[in-house]
This record gives C-alpha cells, structure tokens and sequence, in this order.
C-alpha cells in the first residue's frame, strides 16, 4: 500500500506527494489505519482487509440470487 502525503499549508491542490520526506509520519499514519480500520463486506478497503481481491468478489458474489447475472466484475449487475 503507497500512502500520499501532502502539506497542504504549502501545496493546497495536493500535487507533489511529500510522503518519501517523511517517512516516519507515513509509519504512524499506516499503523493508525491498521489499527483502527474493521473490515467490511459493503465498503471493502483491499488494501487493508484480509481478504484478497478475488476472494472478496467471489464471497459477494456467492450471495447474489441465481436470477441475478454479473456480467462483469466491478460492473452493473442485471436481471434477467
């Protein structure tokens, strides 16, 4: 996971990510966000669930009804 950092003080339109200057606040941010994120099924976070991409869709979709086709991952789900 690559976190940006910005100083908006000095950079309001977030264009140069200053992550790399300071490493140490990424740290802090990182370990703040796996500490207080909980993993949920209606707003996956891939980067920090524990869930892999690929099982996470596979699990939604196993609870879809068999009237419902997914014609693409991550695209509009229609019914027949």
């Amino acid at each position: 996971m690559h976190i940006e950092l910005y100083d908006l003080a000095k950079d309001r339109f977030e264009t140069t990510d200053v992550s790399a200057r300071y490493p140490e606040v990424v740290s802090r941010l990182e370990k703040l966000m796996r500490e207080q994120h909980t993993p949920s099924k209606d707003f996956p976070f891939p980067a920090l669930d524990p869930l892999s991409n690929r099982a996470f869709r596979m699990r939604c979709l196993s609870r879809i009804p068999p009237q419902v086709v997914v014609e693409k991952p991550y695209d509009r789900v229609a019914q027949k």
